[in-house]
């Protein structure tokens, strides 16, 4: 073996060393773990909770005890039985969150993409006033939002969500814009010299 093999071969083995275990690095660690821990309670709780109360009895609501006994599992097969379009409200839900979500993500894409690479005027301004916007209510914008729906005939149907959807999300461009200034300016000169555009 050379010593360059030899020298490639150490370099691994010297960075497998784990450091030392100290008392300050131990509490670090069990508060971290700790943290994490309460944090997945609290986000897999309302999961939880849900799916306890779906086996609860039909008229119970949220009374009686925490884990339903018995519990109810004929309370599934009672939703889809057809005595109410419980399918109609699942596709629902399904069509109107595509109808929002595939837009935004796409139009927001776009938009932080052209606040992080391109330069214009009083970019950072407008994007600083985009910004502001997600600290309005959106109580405040609802209102307003749904009488110009109903003045334009649009009420009832899906084209408002489409609207609101191709309208984008200040939170998702901002997400984007710092997601595409991350990359090196570099690759953008590379791919320039290729013959490739925005």
């Amino acid at each position: 073996m050379t010593r360059g093999a030899e020298t490639a071969v150490a370099i691994p083995a010297r960075r497998r060393r784990r450091k030392r275990w100290t008392r300050a690095r131990l509490a670090t660690d069990l508060f971290l773990y700790a943290l994490v821990l309460v944090l997945a309670v609290m986000f897999v709780a309302p999961i939880v909770w849900g799916f306890l109360g779906s086996l609860r009895e039909a008229h119970s609501g949220v009374s009686g005890a925490v884990i339903p006994n018995p519990a109810h599992w004929d309370n599934y097969s009672y939703a889809w039985s057809g005595l109410f379009p419980f399918s109609h409200y699942l596709w629902n839900t399904v069509v109107l969150t595509l109808i929002v979500t595939v837009p935004a993500v796409i139009t927001s894409a776009l938009a932080g993409y052209a606040f992080a690479r391109i330069r214009a005027r009083g970019r950072n301004t407008f994007f600083i006033f985009m910004l502001g916007t997600t600290f309005i209510p959106f109580a405040i914008v609802f209102i307003p939002f749904f009488w110009v729906v109903v003045k334009l005939g649009m009420y009832g149907t899906r084209w408002p969500w489409l609207i609101w959807g191709i309208s984008g999300s200040a939170f998702l461009i901002f997400l984007f814009r710092q997601f595409y200034s991350s990359f090196p300016t570099e690759l953008d000169d590379a791919a320039a010299i290729d013959g490739c555009g925005h």
